[in-house]
C-alpha cells in the first residue's frame, strides 16, 4: 500500500525527485472539483498563470506525489469570492490549512501563496506535525513505536526496525528534504536493541550501527509504549514504519 509518509513521511525521503529543481521551494499541485474536464483543464490553467506570477517563490508539480501542498479550485458559497469559486489549501499530511475567499482569482492565489509560505517556513511547527504523525501512524497500526525529539535529533523507536526497512524509508524521495526543513541533525531508527540506524541529515551519511548512547539519551531509557503527549495533525498520511 502506498503511504506518502511524510507522515513516517518517515522518511519522508533521501533525494528530492528530479522534478523538484529547488528544495528551498515548496512544491504545489493544483486540482479542480469542476466535473466537466475542459472547465476543469482551464481553471488549473489559470490557477497556474497566476501562481506564476502572484507566488514565485513557490514551484508547481506536475505529479501530486510530489508535491508538498495541494490547492484545490471549487465552489464558494460566499457570493463576494470570484466567480463564486474558492480554493482549498492542503498541508504535506492532508491536513487543510484553510479556504481562501476572494474578489479574483489573483486575490485568492494571494491568499493561498501566504498560507504556504507561511506554514513552509515554521520550523517548529513543520517538527510538531512530524512526530505526531509518526506517533499517530503507530496507534492506528497497532504497532510498539513511538517517536521524539532529543536535542536536534528525530529518534523512531519501532518493533520493526531493521536494515531493509531504514533503507526503503531513506528511498523515500520526500525523506532528506523534510528531515531538513524541519532542521534536524539526525534521524535514528531503533529497536532498542541490536537494531540501530542513524542518517546525518546535513552530510547524508548512513550509520548501520549506530551507538545510541550519541543520541543523548540511552536505549533502556527510550519510549517503548507506542505512545506520545505530542499532538497529532487532524488527517496525516500513513507511514510504513
Amino acid at each position: 500500500m502506498k503511504r506518502y509518509m511524510i507522515g513516517f513521511m518517515l522518511l519522508l525521503a533521501a533525494t528530492f525527485c528530479a522534478a523538484q529543481s529547488d528544495d528551498e521551494s515548496p512544491l504545489v499541485f493544483l486540482t479542480s472539483q469542476a466535473k466537466d474536464k475542459l472547465a476543469a483543464s482551464d481553471q488549473k490553467q489559470a490557477l497556474a498563470e497566476e501562481f506564476a506570477k502572484g507566488c514565485p517563490n513557490v514551484q508547481l508539480a506536475e505529479v501530486a506525489s510530489d508535491a508538498d501542498y495541494r490547492v484545490r479550485i471549487q465552489p464558494s458559497e460566499d457570493a463576494s469570492s470570484a466567480q463564486g469559486q474558492q480554493l482549498v489549501v492542503n498541508d504535506p499530511w492532508g491536513s487543510r490549512l484553510n479556504e481562501v475567499q476572494g474578489s479574483s482569482i489573483a486575490a485568492q492565489v494571494k491568499g493561498a501563496c501566504s498560507l504556504i509560505l507561511a506554514d513552509w517556513s515554521d520550523q517548529p511547527l513543520t517538527r510538531e506535525k512530524y512526530i505526531g504523525a509518526i506517533n499517530d501512524g503507530f496507534r492506528k497500526d497497532g504497532l510498539a513505536g513511538s517517536a521524539e525529539i532529543v536535542g536536534d535529533n528525530l529518534i523512531v523507536h519501532s518493533e520493526r526496525a531493521n536494515r531493509m526497512r531504514f533503507n526503503l524509508l531513506l528511498a523515500n524521495h520526500k525523506t532528506a528534504p523534510l528531515l531538513k526543513r524541519a532542521g534536524f541533525a539526525m534521524f535514528i531508527y531503533t529497536n532498542d536493541a541490536r537494531e540501530n540506524y542513524a542518517y546525518d541529515v546535513k552530510s547524508g551519511a548512513v550509520n548501520e550501527n549506530y551507538d545510541m548512547k550519541l543520541s543523548g539519551k540511552a536505549p533502556d531509557s527510550a519510549s517503548k509504549s507506542g505512545t506520545t503527549e505530542v499532538p497529532a495533525p487532524a488527517t496525516p498520511p500513513p507511514a510504513t514504519r
